[in-house]
């Protein structure tokens, strides 16, 4: 047989052809591997002999045919895609203003990353959600691009905050004028150059309770997480919230001048400058008037709290550099509000210099030492030439004059004290006239004081509480002080310590009544608080007095040995009332009554 003859080829193909089939046998199909038959005759293929398995054909099965979707489940699927690539879109967009926000974070002055508003007369209002992520955290208003999804019924809208933003400027910067606003500065420019600012100025002039109440919460929020979380210390949260802290004053160095470089030093100098941290020069040559408005400030706040209130330590921040920034103000002219924060300023180093005297020693027995009445003298010729420099009594400079006779009030307790060296003691005539001056200083406190109006007193800066605690402490004292020649009965005549209180806790309450503080405020609180003290200082004190003058005999019973500086926590509350159970109250659950 030869190549070329084909039948052999021929019949062995057809031969395997007819013995082996067209399809596997059951268990090379579901193995789903080659089935090879062993031998011509059509027996076990290959797999099966070698496992020793029966080898069987598999039997044919129907192909079922594949059902096509329906049009309406595609365009579902599409659908879906179409959202998940939107939800991609947002998710991106999120991360980048969360990485712009944290850029922007680094100074409180810049913009907040933009938000969504709403718009008609919900527009302006800061939403809650993404893609305006630090709006959303803050509740200010954003981008007026985007729709909003949720609005912040808290924050007023720009046209509302235009009437807050004025009403600061003119009502209650001439009562605290350490922060500058230009007049023609709007709530959109103040926003955009400084949120934390514009947050904090509408948070104290919304009139509603729970309004400030949840604006104040986003303050302290703001406020705790620029400090606690991204660890930030910079100036505009000093000028926003001027009494943060003494460490803030240090780390930004605004309690001396700005360092000047030395032109010629020698290589020992220039080994100490490096070494000493100061790897960069000035860039300026002097402080700018705003850094030197918040010094100024923080030091008329610290003194002025730890001198009229026992929750603030003294704190020893005076220098030079404070009258030298003084001068600046005055001189500089920029603003209105800068010559009343001097003139604030200036009263309050002399109630500093007046409260290191020896008769200002509260935990000691106040005494008189032989060179007191050479410094009461000094005193006495600087509070006169303050005098002459008030500007007139009107709405915008009650706050100054109130602050003079307070520091009056605070030099002439000179005429408590008691000498235990008679021969340096001044003669009764003296003391009677020292105790007559600190009377009328109280009296004209008052007569200021009750002067505004019921909503004036929403007005006034917080310092001017603790120096109303501590003018009715004083009047307090001299309506009880013992001295043959000091008549109680004309003094009561003239000032009456319990219609002074009385008076107090009227305007008290008719704040309390005006729309908005209804249900929770301090006003009303402290009103409460000070019927309560008026009550027990009657019957303990007064009473008890009146009728030992009616009765002569009664004298020895009436113990004046209950000094009026140890009535004087009775007047405390004010402090707790106004600084801490107010906080307590409304900061300690997150709802409002």
């Amino acid at each position: 047989m030869t190549l070329s003859d084909p039948a052999p080829l021929q019949s062995d193909s057809t031969q395997i052809n007819q013995t082996h089939s067209s399809r596997a046998c059951a268990n090379c199909s579901r193995a789903k591997v080659k089935c090879v038959v062993e031998g011509e005759d059509g027996g076990k293929c290959q797999r099966c002999h070698r496992l020793k398995r029966s080898c069987e054909p598999s039997t044919a099965q129907d192909r079922h045919q594949r059902k096509r979707k329906p049009k309406s489940s595609l365009n579902a699927t599409k659908s879906n895609v179409e959202n998940l690539e939107h939800k991609l879109d947002g998710l991106v967009s999120l991360i980048k203003s969360t990485h712009d926000h944290t850029l922007r974070d680094v100074n409180l002055g810049q913009n907040f990353p933009t938000s969504t508003r709403g718009s008609s007369i919900s527009t302006q209002r800061g939403p809650t959600s993404p893609p305006g992520f630090a709006a959303a955290q803050t509740g200010l208003p954003g981008n007026p691009q985007q729709p909003s999804l949720e609005l912040d019924t808290a924050v007023p809208d720009f046209v509302e905050a235009n009437i807050l933003l004025n009403f600061f400027r003119d009502e209650i910067i001439p009562k605290f004028p350490f922060i500058a606003l230009p007049p023609d500065i709007s709530a959109e420019k103040l926003y955009a150059t400084k949120p934390f600012l514009y947050i904090s100025i509408l948070a104290v002039t919304v009139h509603d309770s729970a309004q400030q109440i949840t604006l104040g919460k986003r303050v302290m929020g703001m406020l705790a997480k620029k400090m606690c979380y991204h660890h930030l210390k910079n100036f505009p949260q000093l000028t926003s919230l001027l009494s943060a802290g003494l460490t803030l004053i240090h780390d930004l160095g605004l309690h001396r001048p700005q360092p000047k470089v030395p032109t010629s030093r020698t290589p020992w100098e220039e080994a100490l400058w490096d070494m000493c941290a100061v790897t960069q020069s000035p860039t300026r040559s002097a402080r700018t008037l705003e850094e030197q408005r918040a010094f100024v400030g923080f030091y008329f706040l610290s003194s002025m709290y730890s001198k009229f209130c026992r929750r603030v330590e003294t704190m020893q921040i005076y220098s030079p550099y404070v009258e030298q920034c003084i001068k600046d103000l005055e001189q500089s002219g920029a603003t209105p509000s800068d010559i009343s924060a001097a003139a604030l300023v200036k009263q309050q180093i002399l109630l500093e210099r007046i409260h290191q005297s020896s008769w200002q020693h509260k935990w000691e027995p106040r005494e008189l030492h032989s060179s007191t009445m050479l410094m009461f003298g000094v005193f006495e010729q600087d509070a006169e030439q303050l005098r002459q420099n008030l500007p007139p009594l009107d709405a915008n400079s009650a706050f100054i004059h109130l602050h003079f006779h307070a520091t009056k009030i605070s030099l002439y307790e000179i005429s408590l004290c008691e000498s235990r060296t008679t021969n340096e003691a001044f003669s009764n005539f003296t003391r009677v006239q020292l105790l007559c001056n600190s009377l009328d200083a109280c009296k004209s406190y008052f007569e200021v004081f009750f002067s505004f109006p019921a909503s004036d007193y929403l007005k006034v800066a917080m310092p001017t509480w603790p120096s109303f605690r501590h003018t009715l402490t004083n009047l307090l004292a001299l309506s009880t002080y013992e001295n043959v020649e000091w008549n109680l009965t004309l003094v009561r005549e003239s000032v009456n310590f319990i219609a002074v209180v009385d008076q107090a806790i009227e305007r008290l309450e008719s704040v309390a009544s005006l729309p908005g503080y209804e249900k929770i405020d301090m006003f009303s609180r402290t009103a409460t608080a000070m019927n309560r003290v008026k009550n027990f200082l009657d019957d303990k004190i007064f009473k008890q007095a009146e009728a030992a003058a009616r009765d002569a005999s009664q004298r020895e019973v009436f113990d004046p040995s209950t000094r009026p500086e140890d009535l004087s926590q009775f007047f405390d509350f004010f402090d707790d009332t106004l600084m801490g159970d107010f906080v307590e109250l409304h900061y300690q659950s997150g709802t409002v009554n």
